[in-house]
Order: C-alpha cells, then sequence, then structure tokens
C-alpha cells in the first residue's frame, strides 16, 4: 500500500535502513521473496545476500502467522522456478556459501535438508566436493575470527553509510536515468546499475564480514605465547630487534606496531613462547629472530582501541 502510494520513496528508505542494520523479519523477508525485482532496483538488498539471509532467519523457533510466513518461504526454496532464479544470480562462492549455510544450520527438517542440498547439488554438483572440503578444513582448524572493537566499528560505519547515503543514492539516479527514455542507449542508466551492482556486493561483503567476525578487547589473553592481544619483542641475528603488537585480523597500525593476526609475521609467531627462535619473512628475504619477551597490550594500544576513526 505504502509503495502504491504517494509514500513510495519513504517507504523504499525504511526498508533498505531495516534490512541494512538486519532487522528485517520472516514477513518482510518473504515479501521481498515474491518481489526481488522491486527489492534490487531499488537498493535494498540483492539476491545472495537475500537468500542467506532467509535461510539464518528460518533457523529460528517461529510460531503462529509467524511459523506460516516461514513455512511459505521454505516451499519457495523448494520452487524449482525461484530456486534456479537465486543459484543463477549467485557467484560460485555465493552458492558455496548456501549450502555450507544449509547444511550446517537447523532451517530445514532433516530430510527436506537432503532434499534441497540435493537439488541444489545435482544442478552444481562441483558444490558436493568443495561443501566436503571447506567443511573438513573448518573441523580440522577451527580459528577464532576476532577484530578491535575500534576497527569493528568502523567496518559498521562504513556498512551504514553504504546503507543509508551511497544505494539511495545511486537508486535515485537509476530512477532519474530511466526518465530519460531508451535505456538500451541510455549510457547514464547502464553506468548506474553497474554502479548499483558494485555498491551490492560490497555491501554483502561487509555485511559477511560483521557476521563471521566477533569484536574483542583481549582482555583475556595471555603471556604465555604469542597470539592475538600480545607484545612481542624480537632481537634478529643480524643485530637487528623489532617489538609488533598483534591484535585482530583487522586491526592495523604502523606507527603503533600494530599488525593482523593474519598477516604473514603474526602467522609465523603465534604458538611461539620466549627464548624460541623464529623464521621472520622479510621484504630481502627471511631472518632468524629470538623471542626476547612476550607482554600484555600497553595502555597507548589500548587507547587506539577504544577510539573510532571515520569510516
Amino acid at each position: 500500500l505504502l509503495l502504491e502510494s504517494n509514500r513510495r520513496e519513504e517507504c523504499l528508505a525504511m526498508l533498505r535502513e531495516i534490512v541494512g542494520r538486519r532487522r528485517a523479519g520472516i514477513h518482510l523477508l518473504l515479501w521481498i521473496m515474491r518481489n526481488t525485482e522491486v527489492a534490487e532496483a531499488a537498493g535494498i538488498t540483492d539476491i545472495p545476500h537475500l537468500a542467506l539471509m532467509v535461510v539464518a532467519e528460518l533457523g529460528k523457533p517461529h510460531s503462529g502467522d509467524d511459523l506460516k510466513a516461514a513455512n511459505l518461504a521454505r516451499r519457495l526454496f523448494m520452487d524449482a522456478v525461484w530456486l534456479d532464479g537465486v543459484l543463477t544470480a549467485m557467484t560460485p562462492e555465493d552458492r558455496l556459501g548456501l549450502v555450507r549455510r544449509i547444511a550446517g544450520g537447523s532451517a530445514w527438517k532433516t530430510l527436506d535438508r537432503r532434499s534441497l542440498l540435493g537439488r541444489i547439488i545435482k544442478k552444481y554438483p562441483e558444490l558436493e566436493e568443495a561443501l566436503a572440503t571447506s567443511t573438513e578444513s573448518e573441523q580440522a582448524s577451527p580459528r577464532r575470527r576476532t577484530t578491535s572493537q575500534r576497527s569493528y566499528a568502523q567496518r559498521q560505519a562504513q556498512l551504514q553509510k553504504l546503507v543509508q547515503e551511497e544505494i539511495p543514492r545511486i537508486s535515485r539516479e537509476i530512477a532519474r536515468a530511466r526518465s530519460y527514455g531508451d535505456l538500451s542507449e541510455n549510457h547514464e542508466y547502464k553506468a548506474a546499475k553497474e554502479m548499483q551492482a558494485f555498491l551490492m556486493r560490497r555491501r554483502s561483503e561487509l555485511e559477511k564480514m560483521l557476521e563471521e567476525v566477533r569484536p574483542d578487547d583481549f582482555s583475556e589473553a595471555g603471556t604465555e605465547v604469542v597470539g592475538p592481544g600480545t607484545e612481542v619483542e624480537l632481537e634478529c641475528a643480524d643485530g637487528g630487534r623489532q617489538r609488533v603488537v598483534i591484535l585482530g585480523m583487522w586491526d592495523r597500525d604502523e606507527a603503533l606496531g600494530i599488525i593482523s593476526s593474519e598477516s604473514p609475521l603474526a602467522r609465523v609467531l603465534e604458538g611461539h613462547r620466549v627464548g624460541e627462535t623464529v623464521s621472520i619473512p622479510g621484504e630481502t628475504g627471511s631472518r632468524e629472530c629470538r623471542i626476547s619477551a612476550i607482554n600484555g597490550l600497553s595502555d597507548e594500544v589500548r587507547r587506539w582501541m577504544g577510539e573510532v576513526p571515520e569510516p
């Protein structure tokens, strides 16, 4: 009703905000599933992101009208035409992410889950091996994915700006370009649509990052071995000294010596103790260094972690 009234733009802006903040309930998600063209054109969401949101929502308990809506959403997944459209719109990485969510979640009962996965794998048989390989890899080497509150808040701010400013702006540009007439020769329309696709991919990337990585203050980090939340002092065979602070995945600050826990140096140092010698990677080759001390985080680093810079 809102879309058909003179409040269309206000309604679309509201939907973008609700979905962007991951507050969409099953009824709204079901409406979007049935109106994907409207949702994509208005920058509310794209199909890959929608499918993942719905699977996550279906894993929650529902009752009454919510349960009816959830069951209708499940039926859409089992609809061959709708499912084929979703899978076709996805990249291979998106499809793998979807089947992993379905296989590892509780959105479907066992038999229904097997049936749905069977349909997807029948169309994309390469997913069967990829799914098994990725699952075995995760089970063999589970790893906490964390970052400082500073870096997490910075990613949140980037997503908020994307959802509230950049995507609505490009949606307005698309609407304006449409008014110029023949879309086949409308270069402004094509350019705006390409930019919208880029922004939607970036939005999905940021949302996936924020879902998979958790903020941490590293207050429970010990100093027995090197790991996230430790300051490491190194004495190298060539006489050089180096001090690095290992925090989370997205943390970096050259002035304070902060490096990401996923950097090559951090991965080499992780798990080692004081007195042990490690081969440190460098621009001109490796060099042997001895870990002379493992300390907790300084007050200066903790202040840095508490600041929230501009996105």
